[in-house]
């Protein structure tokens, strides 16, 4: 029954990384509702229990160096970015020099 959670993660290069967030804290948060249901709900055997709690454990592992990944994607573009509007912006600061007439 749970071996189709591993159907759920895509490759997180075919989505874009807010949505690889979203769905890894989906899975997360459905195997922990799952976790927490009454054993007779549960319908399985000490073995079960202990096969959720390691993919729980797995994917607590996998959300937090995604998490870090992703922050660090998002540091290295806002860097770029403000290269970027910095350059525009001495760019622009030359052309108007340049522009302007020698007295």
């Amino acid at each position: 029954m749970f071996l189709g959670f591993h159907l759920l993660i895509v490759r997180e290069e075919t989505l874009s990384p807010m949505k690889a967030l979203l769905k890894l804290v989906s899975v997360v948060a459905l195997l922990v509702a799952l976790s927490t249901l009454p054993a007779s709900a549960q319908h399985g055997d000490q073995a079960q229990a202990e096969d959720l709690q390691k993919q729980l454990q797995d994917l607590k592992r996998q959300y937090e160096a995604t998490t870090h990944a992703m922050e660090q994607r998002i540091a290295a573009l806002e860097s770029q970015i403000q290269k970027q509007k910095q350059a525009t912006e001495k760019a622009q600061q030359g052309t108007r020099n340049r522009e302007r007439p020698q007295l």
